[in-house]
């Protein structure tokens, strides 16, 4: 059967790409009892500090409620600290611990490595021109990019009896 869409999914791709990415690191962060998030974290942390929590969510792609539990644990192991700003008590900003620094600077070394055996076998070439397009990719949030022409007529869902109603609509008056 043909597909109705005729491009490529490419949202799924670039997440089905990130996964096959992340996939020869996991050992790395599995030998250092480190998840993904955290590593993520240490990174963004490592290149740029202090942050405030929201400054990390958006540089991680983190949602908020996630990213405490995670700076929680993160605290409790004495990677990161939190202080409140003086100027306003309600703001934190995040930072490295001495042992959180200790810890990529262990790491770094595998990490490396690891991206080193990447290039390797997609060549060094390849690597920089994916990191080109995603650059690219990324500069797309900064383009005025024409926002495709919506129909006139909203799409009716067709709803089974007993259904959930979805979330975010208002009750009707037939409810």
């Amino acid at each position: 059967m043909d597909s109705l869409v005729k491009h490529r999914n490419l949202p799924q791709l670039l997440a089905q790409a990130r996964d096959a990415v992340v996939e020869p690191f996991r050992h790395i962060l599995h030998h250092f009892e480190l998840t993904e998030q955290q590593w993520r974290i240490l990174r963004i942390l490592d290149q740029e500090a202090p942050l405030e929590p929201w400054q990390i969510c958006k540089r991680g792609q983190f949602l908020s409620p996630s990213l405490a539990g995670v700076l929680s644990r993160m605290e409790d192991m004495s990677l990161v600290q939190r202080r409140k700003l003086n100027t306003d008590q309600r703001r934190q900003l995040v930072t490295l611990t001495e042992q959180g620094r200790q810890l990529i600077s262990a790491m770094a070394p595998v990490i490396e490595q690891q991206y080193e055996h990447i290039d390797a076998v997609l060549g060094a070439n390849t690597v920089k021109q994916l990191y080109c397009a995603l650059d690219k990719l990324l500069d797309l949030r900064k383009l005025d990019i024409r926002q495709a022409d919506l129909p006139a007529q909203k799409f009716q869902h067709q709803r089974r009896q007993n259904a959930k109603k979805p979330r975010g609509n208002s009750s009707s008056p037939e409810d």
